[in-house]
């Protein structure tokens, strides 16, 4: 009976929430963990993506069985929703009357439609107890743990070759399509680790692991993924209020003097080991077109720029990429804005965007502890620094969409939801108990004055 109670609970969303991720990345661990194979999400991974997406989709309509509850956010939301899915239509509508389309034009904006509905707009009314939030995060960090564990077994000859003299950059491989694909997720579990890290301060389980993620993510040698996460942690030391400001000024200068004062040592000692970070790490024969993602932007650029409908409204995805590969011999835009403009145009990048920032304001609105607030806040503004370089924030399927709707979403939607519901009751009952407080005081008086009055007329 406490089972079936529990399936039936709200709170079970965020564990419902962890299966569907490992859903989701199921296909991947397959092809490149234990077969070694190369996942193209265009070709052979197709098939499995749309499997994952459909149980996705059956888990989270179960769930929503007699559970939603609507209000005017919800409602105002449902409607831009279904607005900016008709305009997507619209477009595609006219390219197959022009001959130019893409079938998975179509499906991606129903992918959009959903994912967006059950994973924001039904989100934005739901209350669940918080402690199962970190029931989410536990979830995620034992995923990512595997993760680690299991790529240093299977590629543990590709890693130790970071280290020989003259590494190269190409012998770094992982389970997942790419490396920098590796690196996004840990640098989602660092930060999902780190609300463990804060939860259960005392625990140091969790701060071995945050080490470990971080120093699995220099194995990718993501320049991206290494930089959002650096950006992370600056803002987060930045805003918490763990440590005072003249602390974080020493802790500052101390900290810059000592990666000085090792680089400098380091380079004098190892100049060799120095060489193999400036061609894993830096490539600074690269640096200048952030390794040729300048010249895919231009192609963007141009390709939304033909007129004034492709810049309000795009030409779609998947004929985007087809064009851009077509002229340019570019399979992808390597940017979330670049990628959103050409989907949907300037429409859909407001749309996209108006999304996050309801998220952000309910989540600053919350009565959710400060610490807490400062990994949401230097979680979103790392984030959009990191969508700029590669395709994180879509709203579609895949194992890298349901990533970031899932916990740049979902997660801090009800995070938040579930802290504020805690916060009214807790001031609820304290007026009830001021007022019941009031009320025996009132009472007192009036014995005291009643027995006054007895002892005057005795």
């Amino acid at each position: 009976m406490k089972f079936l109670e529990k399936i039936k609970s709200k709170n079970i969303l965020p564990f419902l929430l962890s299966l569907i991720m490992l859903i989701n990345y199921l296909p991947l661990i397959i092809n490149g963990g234990f077969n070694k194979n190369v996942f193209e999400v265009y070709t052979a991974g197709t098939k499995e993506l749309a499997i994952c997406f459909i149980i996705e989709f059956i888990i989270l309509i179960l769930f929503f069985i007699k559970k939603i509850k609507l209000n005017k956010l919800t409602i105002i939301n449902f409607i831009l929703l279904v607005l900016t899915s008709i305009s997507l239509l619209i477009v595609q509508i006219n390219n197959y009357k022009s001959g130019t389309y893409m079938l998975f034009d179509f499906i991606n904006i129903g992918c959009i439609f959903a994912n967006v509905l059950f994973l924001f707009v039904l989100m934005l009314n739901l209350h669940i107890d918080e402690k199962y939030v970190y029931t989410f995060f536990k979830g995620m960090v034992a995923i990512g743990l595997f993760a680690c564990i299991l790529n240093c077994i299977i590629y543990k000859e590709q890693i130790l070759s970071l280290f020989a003299d003259k590494a190269q950059l190409r012998n770094i491989r992982s389970f997942f399509p790419h490396r920098n694909q590796f690196a996004m997720v840990l640098y989602v579990m660092a930060i999902l680790d780190m609300f463990l890290v804060l939860k259960y301060n005392k625990n140091i389980l969790y701060k071995i692991i945050l080490i470990f993620f971080l120093v699995n993510m220099l194995f990718t040698a993501s320049r991206t993924a290494i930089l959002a996460t650096g950006i992370f942690a600056v803002i987060f030391f930045i805003t918490t209020d763990r440590f005072s400001i003249i602390t974080k000024l020493i802790l500052t200068i101390v900290g810059i003097e000592a990666i000085l004062a090792g680089a400098y040592f380091l380079s004098i000692k190892y100049p060799e080991k120095i060489e193999n970070v400036k061609n894993i790490f830096i490539r600074s024969q690269d640096l200048n077109t952030f390794n040729g993602r300048t010249e895919i932007w231009d192609a963007g650029i141009n390709l939304i720029s033909e007129n004034d409908n492709t810049k309000m409204f795009g030409k779609g995805r998947f004929l985007g990429i087809e064009l851009v590969e077509t002229k340019e011999g570019y399979s992808h835009f390597h940017s979330f804005y670049i990628e959103t403009l050409v989907t949907g145009g300037i429409m859909e990048l407001v749309y996209f965007l108006s999304i996050y920032l309801t998220v952000i304001v309910k989540v600053f609105l919350s009565g959710m502890e400060k610490k807490y607030k400062s990994i949401y806040i230097s979680m979103f503004i790392s984030f959009f620094i990191y969508c700029t370089f590669e395709p994180l924030g879509r709203f579609s399927i895949g194992s890298v969409d349901a990533l970031c709707m899932v916990c740049f979403i979902a997660i801090p939607l009800i995070h938040a939801n579930s802290v504020e519901k805690i916060k009214k009751y807790k001031v609820s009952r304290k007026w009830l108990l001021d007022k019941n407080n009031v009320i025996i005081e009132n009472q007192a008086k009036e014995g005291d004055n009643e027995n006054e009055k007895n002892e005057g007329n005795i």
